[in-house]
């Protein structure tokens, strides 16, 4: 990750926030249970303000070398959901009740 992972460009942190696209589109989130550089606290605060759709496992900060499976089975979930709904999607707590999905029956710690 060394090699293709650069700082941030500090321009970015002064660029002006539009609509952020959590507001308007599906959002999944893979919740690392033991990251030590974002707290689990502070990611479930995440999701829960843009009713994500979740997965949480016991992985570090790091899931796609820890646990790429899992992080696939989210990516698929998503593509797949996609795919599949009406572009008038309403995110849960929006009239529409969350359904189940595939990643809600993996177990916590499953990759």
């Amino acid at each position: 990750m060394g090699a293709t992972q650069k700082p941030i460009a500090l321009k970015c942190l002064g660029e002006p926030m539009t609509v952020p696209a959590w507001k308007q589109k599906p959002s999944w989130f893979l919740i690392a249970e033991k990251d030590r550089m974002i707290s689990p606290m502070t990611q479930h605060f995440m999701v829960e303000r843009i009713r994500a759709r979740v997965q949480s496992l016991d992985v570090d900060h790091t899931p796609l070398a820890s646990a790429p499976a899992a992080v696939v089975r989210v990516i698929v979930e998503a593509a797949f959901f996609k795919s599949t709904r009406p572009r008038y999607w309403l995110r849960p707590g929006d009239g529409e009740p969350d359904k189940p999905h595939a990643l809600s029956q993996t177990k916590k710690g499953e990759s």
